[in-house]
Order: C-alpha cells, then sequence, then structure tokens
C-alpha cells in the first residue's frame, strides 16, 4: 500500500507560498518552500529529493513545520556566531587588558 499524503495544499495555500518563494532572497529559505510547496502539491518525494539534494527526513521535517506554524516554520531558529559564554563584567575586564598590555605580558613567551 502507498503512502498517501493526509494534507495537501489548496489553491490559496499554493499561491501563498509561490508568492513568499519569489519574494524571498536567502537561497536555503528558498529551496524549503519550494520543497514545502512540492510536497504539498502531491510531487513524488523522489523527484524532491533530486531538484533540492535532501534527504526526504529533511523534507518532511519542513512540511510538518509548515503544517503546525505556516510561513513562520521557514525562519532560520539557529543560533548563529560565537555563542557568548563571558559576562558583561568579564568582556569590560578583557577589554581593560587588551588595552593595557600585549599578549606577551599577560601570557609568557
Amino acid at each position: 500500500m502507498a503512502n498517501t499524503r493526509n494534507h495537501l495544499h489548496s489553491p490559496e495555500e499554493d499561491q501563498t507560498l509561490l508568492l513568499a518563494f519569489t519574494k524571498c532572497k536567502d537561497g536555503e529559505t528558498r529551496t524549503k518552500i519550494q520543497a514545502v510547496r512540492l510536497y504539498g502539491r502531491n510531487a513524488s518525494v523522489t523527484e524532491i529529493t533530486q531538484l533540492t539534494g535532501l534527504p526526504w527526513r529533511t523534507i518532511n521535517r519542513w512540511y510538518t513545520r509548515y503544517l503546525a506554524s505556516g510561513l513562520n516554520a521557514f525562519e532560520d531558529r539557529r543560533q548563529c556566531g560565537n555563542y557568548r559564554h563571558l559576562s558583561d563584567g568579564q568582556i569590560a575586564d578583557l577589554a581593560d587588558k587588551l588595552h593595557q598590555y600585549r599578549p606577551i605580558d599577560v601570557l609568557g613567551p
């Protein structure tokens, strides 16, 4: 028995996704939107994975998030950059030392 999708996009949902895809400038987000749009239009998973180069589990995860959150599902939730492990006081102290000393003075030869 073949897997069937419980939810397929209405024409309005498809237009909303198409508009979001058209307006989006970020390549990764565009890929997510396009994959979800194709999945909701009942395109084969094989076709979508070939087009996006992504595993089906990733596509399914994006689709599930889209069903739960709508277009908000495409927002990037990663914590980018260096996560700050120093307190404000530690940063101020470090900045002060950087202005007063050379690395060799603090760390040695």
